[in-house]
């Protein structure tokens, strides 16, 4: 990912190692295939994300898809496995955006009780 592969191109090398990995495992290839066409940031580092967020180019959703697409995807399917082959924008997209949304959203309150709680023992 440091090399600054186009996401095209990377996206083809995934899907071929995914293709000797798996021996044609359709599911794998889909998966992969999900996974490039959603995560606008699977090419940045942590850091390159971290610096994203703080100035405000990306939205805090969009890290917590990022960090977490794989699993998003795996709960999803072992709800529904059909799944992973409706389509990617009009089917899929919209779920695990959500799920990112409400995850971010939960890590904003969870970090303000921290805060809290913190700032309440420090006053006692």
């Amino acid at each position: 990912m440091e090399a600054g592969l186009p996401v095209p191109y990377l996206s083809k090398l995934l899907k071929e190692g995914m293709k000797q990995r798996f021996k044609g495992s359709y599911k794998a290839e889909r998966i992969v295939e999900i996974v490039t066409k959603l995560d606008s940031l699977m090419t940045k580092t942590d850091m390159e994300i971290i610096s994203l967020l703080g100035g405000g180019v990306i939205q805090k959703w969009q890290a917590v898809l990022h960090s977490n697409i794989y699993n998003m995807i795996d709960e999803e399917q072992s709800k529904n496995e059909e799944f992973i082959f409706g389509d990617i924008f009009a089917d899929i997209f919209p779920v695990l955006k959500g799920k990112a949304e409400e995850m971010a959203v939960t890590a904003n309150v969870r970090t303000a009780e921290q805060i809290l709680a913190e700032q309440a023992r420090n006053n006692a």
